[in-house]
């Protein structure tokens, strides 16, 4: 199953947490700066806890709009989503830093984001903030629980710098250059149904 899961999935970060689950050995893994940024990390917008629209920095950016702006630090967690596929799906990104509130009342975010997950194929996210899975992401999620045999394990990274503007608008300093880009598995290009990615798995043991 390895060498078909690592030919599905071709990218250096896909290929180390898989890896690492079938190890069984539940070592964790940490991310460094560029391995965050190779997974494609992008904020899930809709999520209910998104940094732009979590209460507790609304709560600070009005009140430093009542009093003509200025700064103060905030700590908050939101779910965001890596499109390289075979990495991370929902996770975690926890943010401290600084609301800056300008005397005009516009606002931004400037600070560190952390990735923190587990990765275990779980039936469902544990926490009821979560954004629901799309349909592909709960099919693959049953699937790989079905066919990999391995043991979870937890996921850190380091600090990485940020700035988040008041829609929602994510910018990272020391990539100035990054623009999340989904890369899809090898074989299907895409998004492949449980079903699809079942059949496809065993042409691949056949040959």
């Amino acid at each position: 199953m390895r060498p078909i899961l690592n030919r599905i999935f071709q990218n250096r970060q896909a290929n180390r947490l898989v890896n690492n689950y079938l190890d069984a050995t539940s070592e964790p893994i940490h991310f460094s700066k560029q391995d965050m940024i190779e997974m494609n990390p992008e904020p899930i917008a809709s999520s209910p806890n998104a940094l732009h629209e979590n209460s507790a920095i609304k709560t600070v950016v009005d009140r430093l709009k009542a009093i003509g702006g200025g700064l103060e630090e905030v700590e908050a967690d939101a779910f965001w989503v890596a499109l390289t596929q075979g990495t991370l799906g929902r996770f975690t990104a926890s943010f401290k830093g600084l609301v800056v509130v300008g005397k005009d009342g516009t606002w931004f975010l400037n600070g560190t984001i952390r990735f923190s997950d587990s990765y275990d194929f779980d039936p469902a996210p544990q926490d009821p903030r979560a954004p629901v899975r799309t349909s592909y992401g709960s099919d693959a999620t049953a699937f790989c629980r079905a066919i990999c045999y391995g043991s979870g394990f937890n996921i850190t990274s380091d600090a990485l710098n940020v700035e988040v503007s008041s829609s929602g608008d994510v910018f990272y300093p020391e990539y100035p250059d990054y623009v999340p880009t989904g890369i899809p598995n090898e074989i299907t290009g895409g998004d492949p149904t449980a079903t699809d990615m079942f059949f496809r798995l065993r042409a691949e043991a056949g040959r």
